[in-house]
């Protein structure tokens, strides 16, 4: 049976392998004709770095809600560990899982403490184990201690991106699950986070999992690529290999980075001529 020590906090989680696996899955809305992911089947592996990639509407957010539970399949299973998840009530299973929404995500009522503090109170953690917990955060994704008091309309976009990743891992989770979690921010600080996440993935072991439409950020950021369309996967394949690939939708979406880098160089040539 089943009981609440199911949520990978350490030290009980680092003596097992951690692997996410997607068996058969399948959504459909009685609103829809189609189903929204249809017959989708992955394993993530621990401590790798997924993207998720496709154009909006592809289905690639709802596979990400479905490992967590945000969003039940109507068909096919989903364990890990070997555990189905569906055994599981949902808040043990968040408890072991980070999730970064897409823009914050951070209650407005609530301070940023308060905001990162949430799943350790749920937790029962100690009022000294939080706030020395959240000040360990704050530190790691580079804000300083005298935020703790603010709300969050008080920081900008970056900055409250930074305190959503802090909340996401405030227990310790194994996994980080993360939807266009950069996509609303300008492109400096998006680069410098995205930097900073990956860093914060390597540092702390995570396995990752992130869904953005941005091939560049995909190929930047990730171990592993897999492009959805139309609810299925339509290719998967390490990102060190993804100029070799030969599906033409593929290539298709290579041809965008570099035909921007190659732009830009020309550009850049002749500005050192003039």
């Amino acid at each position: 049976m089943l009981d609440n020590n199911f949520h990978f906090v350490p030290p009980n989680f680092k003596a097992r392998i951690l692997l996410i696996e997607l068996d058969h899955i399948s959504k459909r809305y009685q609103s829809s004709v189609d189903p929204v992911i249809n017959d989708v089947s992955l394993s993530i592996a621990t401590e790798s770095f997924i993207a998720l990639l496709g154009a909006s509407g592809s289905g690639k957010t709802t596979i990400l809600k479905t490992i967590n539970q945000l969003i039940q399949p109507s068909s096919g299973e989903i364990r890990i560990n070997g555990i189905p998840t569906s055994s599981l009530s949902p808040p043990i299973l968040r408890r072991g899982i980070g999730y970064v929404f897409q823009g914050s995500g951070l209650f407005p009522h609530l301070s940023i403490s308060e905001n990162i503090g949430i799943t350790p109170t749920l937790l029962g953690w100690s009022q000294h184990k939080i706030k020395q917990r959240i000040e360990e955060l704050l530190k790691m994704v580079e804000l300083p201690q005298h935020f703790e008091s603010r709300l969050p309309h008080q920081l900008s976009g970056g900055q409250q991106q930074r305190v959503a990743i802090a909340r996401a891992l405030a227990a310790s989770p194994p996994i980080l699950l993360m939807d266009e979690p950069f996509g609303a921010l300008d492109p400096i600080t998006r680069d410098s986070l995205g930097r900073e996440c990956r860093a914060l993935h390597e540092r702390l072991k995570l396995t990752t999992v992130m869904v953005t439409h941005d091939i560049q950020e995909a190929l930047l950021l990730a171990d592993r690529i897999i492009i959805i369309k139309a609810g299925q996967i339509m290719a998967d394949f390490p990102s060190h290999l993804a100029l070799e690939q030969t599906n033409t939708d593929v290539q298709a979406m290579m041809d965008v980075p570099l035909r921007q880098a190659k732009q830009l160089q020309e550009m850049l040539k002749a500005k050192a001529h003039e």
